[in-house]
């Protein structure tokens, strides 16, 4: 079993509003906070559409809150520089296990598992402390930048596959992105189990999953049929 971090087992909705939320408050106190409320949602909104199209390289940090500002009329690239310093200094703060990702851990508990999470150390390691997920109770947790190895590639689900002692054919991914968690998988002969935030629709030649929900919750209520189902061992599913 393997888990991908960010928006499945970390609750990345409440890190983002909360983030955002507290450097509108923190940087823009010039602004009526009826305007500063108005501004996060935007910038959430406007992060949301980036990330379910998977359309980072669109945009510059400075853009999350220079457009919504702008949409609401206010144009100040002072204060833009001062939000986007804001949450470069509280990067590693808000953090906290998505409800539902309770219930896919309780699910997994005695299964071979592991995370493999994109990212650099110094971003990635505090969210997992903060989470309790560095506690023991997997196998292994790979940060990319620390191996140099970033998913897709095949070469770090091969090295959590060998953490699990799990034969791909019998290993199960979880991931919220699938030109990363479910191709990576896919390319290693895994199952694979994309959540699909965003409600996106795939080209024909995009990375297919074995099976796709809408959230979390269902996530989690999928894993627990499944490990129910008799013809389907728990150790099919590592």
């Amino acid at each position: 079993m393997v888990f991908d971090l960010d928006d499945v087992l970390l609750d990345y909705d409440y890190r983002m509003r909360t983030r955002m939320r507290g450097a509108y408050e923190r940087a823009a106190r010039g602004l009526p906070e009826d305007l500063r409320r108005r501004a996060a949602d935007g910038t959430v909104a406007f992060i949301r559409d980036l990330m379910a199209r998977h359309a980072w390289e669109e945009v510059e940090q400075a853009d999350w809150f220079a457009v919504p500002l702008a949409d609401l009329g206010v144009e100040d690239a002072g204060l833009v520089k001062a939000l986007c310093d804001d949450i470069d200094e509280n990067f590693d703060k808000a953090n906290r296990l998505h409800p539902h990702a309770a219930r896919m851990l309780a699910a997994t508990v005695g299964i071979p598992r592991c995370i493999i999470t994109n990212g650099h150390s110094r971003i990635q390691r505090p969210k997992l402390t903060q989470l309790g997920l560095d506690d023991g109770s997997f196998n292994e947790i790979f940060v990319s930048g620390e191996h140099g190895i970033w998913k897709p590639d095949p070469r770090i689900f091969k090295l959590a596959l060998e953490a699990t002692g799990t034969p791909a054919s019998e290993s199960l991914m979880i991931g919220d992105n699938p030109y990363t968690d479910i191709a990576g998988a896919n390319a290693c002969g895994m199952l694979s189990l994309w959540i699909n935030h965003g409600a996106i629709k795939l080209p024909a030649d995009g990375p297919e999953p074995t099976w796709e929900v809408a959230g979390v919750e269902e996530a989690a209520g999928l894993l627990e049929t499944l490990l129910r189902q008799p013809q389907i061992p728990a150790a099919r599913l590592a």
